[in-house]
């Protein structure tokens, strides 16, 4: 029997798709984050937490197919996560004040 490795391989165009729905729930709620403070609109914490979920459920699923291992994805990746941790620290933020 031969040994298969464990770690699928898959192309850039495979994980193109698999990355682009919420990529695409990301990036529009980081526009309307951006309109919002252009607009001098307050943000709520729904709002944030909204974004905390978001980023969240992007970064799982970057882990999940090993994006910070990849040259290509992984500024990408530490990018979301930076944005949940911001997030989450105005979340609490918001919540003291």
């Amino acid at each position: 029997m031969e040994a298969k490795s464990l770690i699928q391989i898959i192309s850039e165009g495979e994980f193109l798709q698999i990355v682009q729905a919420p990529s695409n729930l990301f990036f529009k709620i980081s526009t309307l984050f951006c309109e919002k403070l252009k607009d001098g609109k307050e943000i709520s914490r729904k709002f944030y937490s909204s974004l905390i979920q978001e980023t969240e459920y992007l970064e799982s699923v970057l882990d999940e197919h090993g994006a910070r291992e990849n040259k290509t994805w992984s500024f990408f990746s530490e990018y979301v996560a930076c944005i949940r941790n911001l997030s989450i620290s105005a979340f609490y933020i918001k919540h003291i004040l």
